[in-house]
């Protein structure tokens, strides 16, 4: 069937191929299927790509995958997907793949994962997230963690993020941090944070704090500490403001 002309086999046709005639196709006709063929293609199929055939398929094709399609890729099949089509992954092929399958992305593929794909991954995926990769997100994309997405990071994996990374972190992933979590972080990041998130410390973790953490927010920050979370302090860590 030449390149031209397999655009034309239907998708149910192409379902039914086993795994033989599947792999018979070449890169160049994998490249040719369009998202209704790609839609079909079963988890079976996928299983046996090579990874030149994977990378041929175009951005809008990887997308059309089902999520069994993409899961049943291994790690030797991940690493090899080019960065748009990792860019191009839906929301619900990133939600679905599994602590696994997430590590076998490389750094360079992390880097381009968007906000969107970024708030879909789930607290189990990112508590297996190895802090190479984590310090490799934008930090746009570390923004749109959920609250649980963040709060399942370990100790390694929080003193792991950028400072870029740490200033980009909104209100309610700071608040939400467990008195470990804020304590994981190094005294870089904690002089990094901004005056809207000291604001929203609480007590509890101020209370947590170590004096060398609070000795490290700067007198801009400062300014955002509240009352309350200011008369929790004890002698030593007053003294070291």
């Amino acid at each position: 069937i030449t390149t031209a002309a397999i655009k034309g086999l239907s998708s149910d046709a192409l379902a039914v191929l086993d795994s033989a005639q599947f792999n018979v196709l070449s890169t160049a006709q994998f490249a040719m299927l369009n998202s209704a063929q790609a839609g079909a293609i079963t988890s079976v199929q996928t299983a046996t790509m090579t990874t030149s055939d994977l990378a041929a398929l175009s951005t809008a094709a990887i997308a059309a995958l089902t999520t069994d399609a993409l899961s049943a890729l291994n790690s030797s099949q991940l690493p090899n997907l080019t960065t748009a089509q990792v860019k191009g992954l839906t929301t619900d092929q990133i939600s679905n793949l599994d602590s696994s399958d997430l590590n076998a992305l490389s750094t360079a593929q992390f880097a381009v994962i968007t906000s969107d794909q970024a708030a879909a991954l789930t607290s189990a995926q990112t508590g297996f997230m190895t802090t190479d990769d984590i310090s490799s997100l934008s930090a746009s994309a570390v923004k749109a963690l959920s609250t649980d997405a963040i709060a399942a990071f370990n100790s390694a994996q929080l003193a792991g993020l950028t400072t870029a990374q740490v200033v980009a972190l909104t209100t309610d992933q700071v608040g939400n941090l467990t008195t470990a979590d804020l304590n994981a972080l190094t005294t870089a990041q904690i002089a990094v944070l901004t005056s809207s998130q000291i604001a929203v410390i609480t007590t509890a973790q101020a209370d947590a704090m170590a004096t060398d953490d609070l000795a490290a927010i700067t007198t801009a920050a400062i300014k955002g500490l509240s009352s309350d979370a200011l008369a929790v302090l004890d002698s030593a860590q007053f003294n070291v403001l």
